[in-house]
């Protein structure tokens, strides 16, 4: 045994030496009652409804860096946004103040000079991100702008 074994008890070192094991017969058990275990979660949540809002809108003034991150990410996903390390997307993203194609400075929302995430809509790619632009450039027609190799807009 070494050092850091000596203080887990015998149910840790049991789930370490056979995590796939319980992972799977985890697995195995939702699936086998999914029914169950949603009707259960949605009677716990109409029950306590109250205290389930106050939570989340406690953890989203406590961590809204985290939180916002966590949303901004799932909605590129969903939107078809690929990129190898999305966490740096989204600290790129955020630290844009100007279009990349007119230079315009960015603001928030759904004005003109709103922030938007240009991306390939090419699901073969494993990046597909171009550029971070304001929507004026990104209703734009494509045709109208010239492209680098990446596929990015080159500004005129």
């Amino acid at each position: 045994m070494d050092e850091q074994e000596i203080n887990l008890t015998k149910s840790q070192i049991y789930y370490r030496n056979h995590r796939e094991e319980l992972k799977n017969r985890a697995k195995e058990y939702y699936h086998n009652h999914r029914e169950v275990i949603k009707d259960r979660v949605k009677d716990y949540y109409q029950n306590n409804r109250e205290e389930c809002l106050a939570r989340v809108k406690n953890y989203r003034q406590e961590n809204f860096y985290d939180w916002d991150k966590r949303q901004k990410i799932a909605i590129w996903k969903r939107r078809g946004v690929k990129h190898p390390n999305m966490s740096e997307l989204y600290d790129f993203y955020f630290s844009c103040e100007n279009c990349e194609l007119c230079g315009c400075e960015l603001t928030g929302g759904l004005s003109a000079n709103g922030k938007c995430l240009d991306h390939l809509h090419d699901e073969s790619l494993e990046d597909n991100f171009r550029n971070v632009i304001c929507r004026r450039c990104n209703n734009t027609r494509d045709g109208e702008r010239k492209r680098n190799k990446k596929g990015q807009y080159i500004p005129q």
